[in-house]
């Protein structure tokens, strides 16, 4: 349509300049036979009307002149015009094409064939692209005990379950300082007006970043690792699962079980000095330990006063009476 356009302008453009081409001839014209008759009118061989004939020929035909340059003016911006609307849609044809800003591996595609992209407010996201699979990066959270003794450059290995008998090394690269707090649901009250659930938090970890090597491709975005640092490795300890570090008894049970309100457990001094409960039916007891290092599910226990094989409360549920 724009092209269509343009070439109709140019038409017009060239129309108004072959118009202006034979006004020019016309005023050579009338200037000739205007300059004759001015001759003949002083040697009184024609009457003076044809001399002002003559003359108002001449002047319609500057007349005619002068608005043919302005024919050519306005045709010449309206090709200007035209083609300044050619370029404008060269430039949204080029925008209809969606090039990747680099090469790489379209891991997901967020979009659908047909489906309208508004990038009036951002820009959306329509690819997900891996630059390179021969060098992958491994997030791991690492708990707020062991993260002290890490560094960049430490060795780190792990294992995926797409490959059980292998395992991946790697090297750690950054420990990153935002905290992430995990959230554990320790207990639910069931009963009139309503149930409830209270939410604590639990434990607190720090995005580790590990490179490895990938030279065969084999490792994939989205596998899961089950990953080993060897500055927070620990042989033949003592464990207590992360849920019963995190347990705290909630407000209501121990109103339900008419516990003293000094046992609600207040949270830990330090990161490596935590609470934990047991359970003997009719109360809660809690037990001071000290931690270590721990993977994620399982933490060190490094001193206090628990007994390896005593049960501790990870959750708990309390169904009330009506």
């Amino acid at each position: 349509e724009a092209q269509a356009a343009l070439a109709q302008a140019e038409a017009g453009l060239g129309q108004a300049r072959a118009n202006r081409a034979a006004l020019d001839t016309a005023v050579v014209d009338a200037q000739t036979k205007l300059t004759r008759a001015q001759q003949l009118a002083a040697r009184q061989l024609i009457p003076a009307s044809d001399l002002d004939a003559a003359q108002i020929a001449m002047d319609g035909a500057i007349a005619a002149e002068r608005s043919g340059d302005a024919q050519v003016s306005l045709a010449t911006a309206a090709v200007d015009e035209a083609r300044a609307q050619v370029g404008q849609a060269a430039v949204n044809l080029d925008r209809t094409v969606i090039t990747s800003p680099i090469d790489g591996i379209v891991v997901s595609r967020e979009v659908s064939v047909g489906q309208t992209v508004a990038a009036a407010v951002q820009a959306p996201v329509l690819f997900d692209i891996a630059a390179d699979f021969s060098r992958m990066q491994v997030e791991v959270g690492v708990d707020e005990a062991d993260v002290a003794g890490l560094q960049p450059g430490e060795p780190a290995a792990f294992e995926v379950e797409a490959y059980p008998n292998e395992t991946f090394h790697g090297v750690v690269t950054q420990v990153r300082l935002q905290p992430v707090a995990d959230q554990t649901t320790t207990a639910t009250t069931v009963g009139a007006p309503m149930s409830t659930t209270t939410t604590v938090l639990g434990v607190v970890s720090y995005a580790t970043m590990i490179v490895v090597e990938n030279p065969m491709e084999k490792l994939r975005p989205g596998m899961t690792a089950t990953v080993a640092l060897d500055g927070s490795r620990v042989d033949r300890a003592v464990r207590i699962p992360n849920a019963a570090l995190s347990f705290r008894p909630p407000a209501d049970v121990l109103a339900a079980i008419r516990q003293p309100a000094q046992r609600e457990g207040a949270a830990p001094i330090d990161a490596t000095h935590r609470r934990v409960w047991t359970f003997d039916g009719a109360q809660f007891t809690p037990i001071d330990v000290t931690t270590g290092v721990t993977d994620g599910q399982w933490t060190q226990l490094a001193g206090g006063g628990l007994r390896e094989g005593e049960a501790l409360v990870a959750r708990a549920s309390l169904r009330s009476r009506t």
